[in-house]
Protein backbone atom coordinates (compact mmCIF):
# COMPACT_ATOMS: atom_id res chain seq x y z
CA UNK A 1 0.00 0.00 0.00
CA UNK A 2 1.09 3.60 -0.43
CA UNK A 3 0.69 6.79 1.54
CA UNK A 4 -2.47 8.88 1.16
CA UNK A 5 -0.63 11.53 -0.90
CA UNK A 6 0.82 8.98 -3.32
CA UNK A 7 -2.56 7.30 -3.63
CA UNK A 8 -4.53 10.27 -4.96
CA UNK A 9 -5.18 10.11 -8.71
CA UNK A 10 -8.02 11.18 -10.96
CA UNK A 11 -9.99 9.02 -13.35
CA UNK A 12 -8.52 9.78 -16.76
CA UNK A 13 -10.50 7.49 -19.03
CA UNK A 14 -14.12 6.60 -19.34
CA UNK A 15 -15.84 9.54 -17.64
CA UNK A 16 -18.55 9.14 -15.06
CA UNK A 17 -20.48 6.63 -17.15
CA UNK A 18 -17.33 4.52 -17.55
CA UNK A 19 -16.74 4.69 -13.82
CA UNK A 20 -20.26 3.50 -13.11
CA UNK A 21 -19.82 0.64 -15.60
CA UNK A 22 -16.52 -0.34 -13.97
CA UNK A 23 -18.21 -0.18 -10.58
CA UNK A 24 -21.02 -2.39 -11.87
CA UNK A 25 -18.45 -4.86 -13.23
CA UNK A 26 -16.58 -4.94 -9.92
CA UNK A 27 -19.92 -5.28 -8.17
CA UNK A 28 -20.81 -8.23 -10.37
CA UNK A 29 -17.52 -9.95 -9.56
CA UNK A 30 -18.00 -9.17 -5.88
CA UNK A 31 -21.62 -10.35 -5.89
CA UNK A 32 -20.66 -13.63 -7.56
CA UNK A 33 -17.82 -14.03 -5.05
CA UNK A 34 -20.22 -13.35 -2.18
CA UNK A 35 -22.80 -15.78 -3.52
CA UNK A 36 -20.30 -18.60 -4.08
CA UNK A 37 -18.79 -18.11 -0.62
CA UNK A 38 -22.27 -17.84 0.94
CA UNK A 39 -23.47 -21.04 -0.72
CA UNK A 40 -20.35 -22.93 0.38
CA UNK A 41 -20.62 -21.71 3.97
CA UNK A 42 -24.39 -22.23 4.10
CA UNK A 43 -23.78 -25.95 3.60
CA UNK A 44 -22.63 -26.17 7.23
CA UNK A 45 -23.63 -22.88 8.93
CA UNK A 46 -26.93 -21.01 9.45
CA UNK A 47 -27.77 -18.53 6.69
CA UNK A 48 -27.00 -15.38 8.74
CA UNK A 49 -23.59 -16.74 9.79
CA UNK A 50 -22.82 -17.68 6.18
CA UNK A 51 -23.98 -14.22 5.10
CA UNK A 52 -21.77 -12.40 7.62
CA UNK A 53 -18.69 -14.47 6.85
CA UNK A 54 -19.09 -14.19 3.08
CA UNK A 55 -19.68 -10.48 3.40
CA UNK A 56 -16.49 -10.00 5.45
CA UNK A 57 -14.35 -11.77 2.85
CA UNK A 58 -15.93 -9.72 0.09
CA UNK A 59 -15.12 -6.43 1.85
CA UNK A 60 -11.45 -7.10 1.20
CA UNK A 61 -12.07 -8.22 -2.38
CA UNK A 62 -14.23 -5.15 -3.03
CA UNK A 63 -11.68 -2.73 -1.57
CA UNK A 64 -8.84 -3.82 -3.83
CA UNK A 65 -10.99 -4.12 -6.95
CA UNK A 66 -12.61 -0.71 -6.43
CA UNK A 67 -9.26 0.97 -5.84
CA UNK A 68 -7.64 -0.58 -8.89
CA UNK A 69 -10.47 -0.91 -11.38
CA UNK A 70 -13.26 1.50 -10.53
CA UNK A 71 -11.74 4.64 -9.03
CA UNK A 72 -8.08 4.29 -10.09
CA UNK A 73 -6.68 5.17 -6.69
CA UNK A 74 -3.85 3.43 -4.90
CA UNK A 75 -4.86 1.24 -1.96
CA UNK A 76 -3.64 3.04 1.15
CA UNK A 77 -3.91 1.96 4.76
CA UNK A 78 -6.16 4.97 5.45
CA UNK A 79 -8.53 3.96 2.66
CA UNK A 80 -8.44 0.33 3.75
CA UNK A 81 -9.37 1.27 7.33
CA UNK A 82 -12.15 3.65 6.18
CA UNK A 83 -13.58 1.37 3.49
CA UNK A 84 -15.58 -0.84 5.88
CA UNK A 85 -17.67 2.26 6.65
CA UNK A 86 -19.03 2.05 3.12
CA UNK A 87 -19.83 -1.59 3.57
CA UNK A 88 -21.52 -1.06 6.93
CA UNK A 89 -24.50 0.56 5.20
CA UNK A 90 -24.49 -2.15 2.57
CA UNK A 91 -24.27 -4.82 5.27
CA UNK A 92 -27.29 -3.35 7.08
CA UNK A 93 -29.34 -3.10 3.88
CA UNK A 94 -28.41 -6.65 2.88
CA UNK A 95 -28.97 -8.12 6.35
CA UNK A 96 -32.38 -6.49 6.71
CA UNK A 97 -33.20 -7.57 3.15
CA UNK A 98 -32.16 -11.19 3.74
CA UNK A 99 -34.02 -11.33 7.05
CA UNK A 100 -37.22 -9.77 5.71
CA UNK A 101 -37.22 -11.96 2.62
CA UNK A 102 -36.52 -15.17 4.54
CA UNK A 103 -38.47 -14.58 7.75
CA UNK A 104 -41.22 -12.29 6.46
CA UNK A 105 -41.84 -13.51 2.93
CA UNK A 106 -40.61 -17.08 3.24
CA UNK A 107 -38.06 -16.77 0.45
CA UNK A 108 -35.27 -19.28 0.03
CA UNK A 109 -32.15 -17.94 1.81
CA UNK A 110 -30.06 -18.55 -1.31
CA UNK A 111 -32.35 -16.35 -3.41
CA UNK A 112 -32.82 -13.76 -0.65
CA UNK A 113 -29.08 -13.24 -0.27
CA UNK A 114 -28.67 -12.56 -3.98
CA UNK A 115 -31.67 -10.19 -4.21
CA UNK A 116 -30.58 -8.16 -1.20
CA UNK A 117 -27.01 -7.89 -2.54
CA UNK A 118 -28.24 -6.48 -5.85
CA UNK A 119 -30.60 -4.02 -4.14
CA UNK A 120 -27.72 -2.46 -2.18
CA UNK A 121 -25.60 -1.49 -5.23
CA UNK A 122 -26.60 2.18 -5.85
CA UNK A 123 -26.10 3.26 -2.24
CA UNK A 124 -22.85 1.35 -2.05
CA UNK A 125 -21.47 3.21 -5.11
CA UNK A 126 -22.05 6.65 -3.62
CA UNK A 127 -20.54 5.80 -0.26
CA UNK A 128 -17.57 3.96 -1.80
CA UNK A 129 -16.75 6.93 -4.04
CA UNK A 130 -16.89 9.35 -1.13
CA UNK A 131 -14.57 7.22 0.99
CA UNK A 132 -12.08 6.17 -1.69
CA UNK A 133 -11.96 9.31 -3.84
CA UNK A 134 -13.06 11.89 -1.28
CA UNK A 135 -15.85 13.55 -3.25
CA UNK A 136 -18.69 12.92 -5.68
CA UNK A 137 -17.31 15.24 -8.39
CA UNK A 138 -15.86 13.47 -11.36
CA UNK A 139 -12.73 14.54 -13.21
CA UNK A 140 -12.32 13.43 -16.82
CA UNK A 141 -8.69 14.46 -17.08
CA UNK A 142 -5.67 15.12 -14.91
CA UNK A 143 -5.64 18.57 -13.23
Amino acid sequence: MTTQREGQRYVSLGGQRGEWLRYAGVGLVNTVSYYVIFRALHLFTPYLVAHAMAFAVCIVISFFLNCAVTFHVAPTWRRFIRFPLSTLTTFIVMTVGVSVLVEGVGADPNVASLVSALAAVPLSYVISRLLLVGHLRHFDSHP
